[in-house]
């Protein structure tokens, strides 16, 4: 079983899991009809980025064995922007779950929100609903969904809630395999070509990358290491990547420029790597964009390296090498799963994986301990297999 909650709001969710069940019935599945005959089906995820990448092969699925079925997506505002234009969703219903139910509170502040999405997705009827993370909060706002057969996990509770509800297997590791787990319990065949994530660049995307390059005379330059230094949370930060990009320099070919990602608040560790590059008098590009250019973006790197975090995700998506360091998460758990070769290096701790948003002990040793020698090892045994 994946440790993926956070262990203080699982201990209250538990609570609440107790009080909840005193009130609720658990339903029982209605007009339950055959996968290749189901019409429309829900799915409410509010996952970061990087999750809505590992989603892909989970849709896939759905996708192959209900071919008559129309899906929406409940979602944060990424989902669709990552999603769109992959032919997997036929619909996207924005709502800011991530916070309008996140607690109790938060609920009763947000409640003209909550009524305004549910009149919004319950303007059809679905056969099947899904809430593929086990989260008791988005489980009791899927009870109140017009759907016929509801599926989760039971993570934090909620089996009252839903038609469906299954206890994630022991053996599973891997957050992919966990969704596509829950798909096998619940009936649907699995195919072994849909499991890895594959993104694909639409035309006008495409086009975009294209006007980029040529406005950035980059016309032919396919020689591009791509670095994301930033990530969800402090933990997750590595912080000696100027010394790994003074290490890396001396082993690749002066034609290879960089691509700097910046995400949200990654300000002031983008300007160290930034600084970095121009005391060696690298040529780098500075890529703070709106999210579907910052992912149409990464399909132009021949190698990336980055945290645990969304860009490794995106560019094993895309088929492109991917040097991933990890501090709290186990790499077992997120590990981007792609086409092409994906490295990691991460140190073993008892308090591994940490779901909390700040370092319990305050050291970070997780993160901290990793040396710039092992990181620069490792990306030489990628380069390595990328050139041959």
């Amino acid at each position: 079983m994946i440790k993926k909650f956070n262990v203080e709001k699982t201990k209250q969710l538990n609570k609440i899991n107790k009080i909840l069940s005193v009130f609720f019935k658990k339903p029982i599945a209605v007009n339950q009809v055959p996968l290749a005959e189901v019409k429309n089906i829900l799915v409410i995820d509010f996952a970061l980025m990087g999750d809505m990448i590992m989603d892909i092969p989970f849709f896939k699925t759905i996708k192959r064995n209900c071919p008559n079925a129309k899906i929406t997506m409940v979602c944060m505002p990424w989902a669709e922007i990552i999603l769109g234009d992959q032919g997997l969703i036929d619909e996207f219903i924005i709502f800011n779950g991530k916070d309008y139910i996140s607690s109790s509170k938060n609920m009763l502040i947000h409640q003209r929100e909550i009524r305004s999405a549910l009149t919004e997705i319950n303007k059809k009827k679905y056969d099947i609903g899904f809430e593929p993370k086990g989260d008791l909060r988005h489980t009791l706002f899927m009870r109140y969904t017009n759907c016929s057969r509801t599926i989760t996990y039971n993570y934090t509770g909620g089996e009252y809630l839903v038609t469906d509800s299954f206890t994630p297997r022991d053996e599973t590791r891997h957050l992919i395999d966990e969704k596509i787990d829950l798909l096998e319990m619940s009936g649907f065949k699995i195919e072994k070509d849909d499991m890895l994530p594959r993104l694909e660049l639409s035309d006008e995307w495409r086009k975009y990358v294209e006007n980029f390059c040529i406005e950035n005379v980059l016309e032919g330059t396919d020689s591009i290491i791509g670095i994301h230094p930033g990530a969800s949370n402090r933990n997750k930060q590595y912080r000696y990547y100027p010394e790994l990009i003074e290490r890396i320099d001396a082993i690749i070919d002066k034609e290879y420029l960089y691509f700097v990602f910046e995400g949200p608040g990654e300000e002031n560790i983008v300007d160290e790597v930034t600084g970095q590059l121009e005391k060696i008098g690298r040529r780098y590009i500075r890529i703070k964009r709106k999210v579907k250019e910052y992912v149409s973006l990464v399909s132009k790197c021949r190698i990336m390296i980055c945290n645990d975090s969304a860009a490794g995700h995106i560019a094993a998506a895309y088929g492109i090498p991917a040097l991933i360091i990890f501090g709290p998460v186990k790499p077992e758990t997120a590990l981007p799963r792609g086409q092409a070769e994906v490295m990691y290096v991460s140190h073993n701790f008892n308090c591994k994986p940490c779901t909390l948003p700040e370092c319990p002990l305050g050291t970070e040793e997780c993160i901290k301990s990793i040396s710039v020698e092992e990181v620069y090892d490792k990306f030489g045994d990628l380069l390595g297999k990328l050139i041959r």
